[in-house]
């Protein structure tokens, strides 16, 4: 949307209030309605990086690391990433911070971005996901931080049974898939020879 524009929002039940009555301010929404929103752009709250200071920048990586902290721990693994690094992106490439601002930038990277906590994290969102190559990357990247941490030496084992679990069924898939196409070859001969 532009500044100034309109536009009406239609919510699904699932997507609002579900299958119970809502009361807000002067508004009752009965169960199993679709909610509509007849919003206006005012104005735009979030600035690309290049137009913020130094201050801004930091605050807005906090807020992003705030925020795929929440999506972590209610389970959203598909935006988590996106979060942490979009948070990054707002510190990481900018040499404008002068010595306590490289401090403060510094801090929202390593408290989740650099340490074993935040790969650990990492890694469990990918597998979550299925995605085990990226989740092998995170678990290596803890355990060059903290080659003891415990935890992680979990989560690598719990990784090593999926992706052998997994290799196990695309290896069974394929063999049935090859003994298919070999069983209809001879057939086929078969036929010909006939």
């Amino acid at each position: 949307m532009k500044k100034g524009e309109r536009a009406l929002i239609s919510i699904h039940p699932d997507y609002a209030f579900g299958n119970v009555e809502a009361r807000r301010d002067l508004a009752i929404v009965p169960p199993g309605l679709n909610v509509v929103y007849d919003i206006e752009m005012m104005n735009f709250i979030e600035k690309a990086p290049w137009e913020l200071n130094s201050k801004e920048k930091i605050e807005v990586a906090g807020r992003k690391k705030e925020e795929g902290n929440v999506l972590f721990k209610d389970g959203n693994y598909q935006r988590v990433g996106k979060k942490y690094e979009k948070a990054a992106d707002f510190v990481t490439k900018d040499g404008s911070f002068v010595d306590d601002e490289k401090k403060e930038a510094k801090a929202v990277l390593d408290v989740e971005f650099c340490n074993v906590k935040a790969f650990y994290r990492r890694a469990q969102a990918y597998i979550e996901t299925s995605d085990f190559l990226l989740a092998d990357v995170e678990i290596k990247k803890a355990l060059e931080v903290d080659p003891q941490n415990r935890e992680v030496k979990v989560i690598q084992k719990k990784l090593k049974q999926l992706q052998a679990d997994s290799d196990k069924k695309d290896a069974n898939l394929y063999e049935n898939m090859f003994a298919r196409k070999t069983k209809d070859s001879s057939m086929a001969i078969k036929v010909n020879i006939v």
